[in-house]
C-alpha cells in the first residue's frame, strides 16, 4: 500500500480516497485526523494525465474503432439488453486483458533519460521491485489481510452489480456456450465472430425463465453517471485534507513487522472467481 494517493478532485475518486485513508489509519492510528488522499486540481495532477493522454493518443483509436465497426454493421445495439448482455460477457474481459498489456509494457519500458529530473532513471517496474538499487528506499506498507477484507466489504463490496458484469444465471450459460464452440482465444481478428455467434446461442433459449429474468433485471440502460436515487454517491470522509508537510509514517519497520508473509495477500484484489467472465480470458 502507497503512503500517499492523489488524483483528481472528482467525486468518483471518493471511494479511493476513503478505503487508502481507513487502511492507512488502521496501520498508524496517529494518521486518524486526516485524509491519507491528496486531491489536486489547477493541473496539478500532471503526471496521471499525461499517462492518460498517451494512452487514449496511442492505444485507444483502434479499440474504438473496432467498436464502432460492431454499431454501424447493425451487429450490436446498446439499446437490445440481450445484446448487451453478450457484449459486455465477450468485450469486456478482452479489453481488460488488452489494457493489462498496454500496462505491463509501459511499466516495463525505459524512457530517455532526463538530466533535469532527480528521481531514478530506469524502468518503471524495476525500480518499482528493487528501489535499494536505484538509491532509493521501499516506503510502502505492508497490509494486513483483515484490514484489507474490512476496508473491502466497506467500500468495494464483492457481491456489488459493479463487479458482475451479466447476472449469474446468464453467465453460466455464457460458459456452457463459450467451450461449446471452442474455446477460441478472443483477439481483435475474431472478437465479433465469438459475440455473434454466443448471441444466436442465447437467442434460441432466450424464453427460459433464468435468462428472461436476467435480461428483465438489466433492462434499462443507465445514462453516464446517472444515480437519481443517489445510491452509488459516497461522501469522502470528514477529516482534515491532506496538506504538504503532514506527516505520512510513525516508524516503518515498526508498521510491517506487523505483517506476516502468511497474513500479506498480493493477490486479494484480483481473486479470479470473483470476476463474472473471467474464465473466457484465462483459457
Amino acid at each position: 500500500m502507497p503512503l500517499l494517493t492523489q488524483s483528481d478532485p472528482g467525486t468518483e475518486n471518493n471511494g479511493i480516497a476513503n478505503a487508502q485513508t481507513l487502511l492507512r489509519h488502521r496501520h498508524d492510528p496517529s494518521l486518524s485526523d486526516s485524509l491519507q488522499h491528496k486531491f489536486k486540481g489547477n493541473k496539478g495532477n500532471i503526471k496521471p494525465e499525461i499517462a492518460w493522454r498517451l494512452l487514449r493518443q496511442t492505444f485507444t483509436p483502434g479499440f474504438e474503432d473496432l467498436l464502432e465497426l460492431g454499431v454501424s454493421e447493425g451487429w450490436y445495439d446498446p439499446d437490445n439488453t440481450l445484446e448487451r448482455l453478450v457484449f459486455h460477457y465477450t468485450f469486456i474481459p478482452w479489453l481488460q486483458r488488452e489494457l493489462d498489456g498496454y500496462v505491463a509494457l509501459t511499466n516495463d519500458s525505459k524512457p530517455r533519460y532526463n538530466r533535469h529530473k532527480v528521481l531514478p532513471h530506469g524502468r518503471p517496474i524495476e525500480i518499482f521491485r528493487h528501489p535499494d538499487k536505484y538509491g532509493t528506499k521501499d516506503f510502502s506498507v505492508k497490509v494486513l489481510k483483515a484490514h484489507l477484507d474490512e476496508v473491502r466489504s466497506k467500500y468495494a463490496p464483492p457481491g456489488h452489480p459493479v463487479f458482475h458484469l451479466v447476472p449469474p444465471a446468464f453467465e453460466e450459460k455464457a460458459r456452457q456456450f463459450y467451450g461449446a464452440i471452442g474455446p477460441p482465444e478472443i483477439n481483435r481478428n475474431n472478437v465479433w465472430q465469438v459475440y455473434q455467434t454466443l448471441l444466436e446461442h442465447f437467442r434460441s433459449i432466450q424464453g427460459q425463465d433464468d435468462i428472461r429474468s436476467g435480461i428483465a433485471d438489466r433492462a434499462a440502460m443507465p445514462t453516464v453517471g446517472d444515480d437519481p436515487m443517489g445510491e452509488e454517491y459516497m461522501e469522502v470522509l470528514p477529516l482534515k485534507p491532506f496538506r504538504v508537510g503532514n506527516r505520512l509514517i510513525a516508524d516503518l519497520e515498526d508498521l510491517n513487522s506487523e505483517s506476516s508473509e502468511e497474513e500479506h495477500d498480493p493477490n486479494i484484489w484480483t481473486d479470479p472467481d470473483t470476476s463474472s467472465g473471467s474464465s473466457m480470458v484465462d483459457k
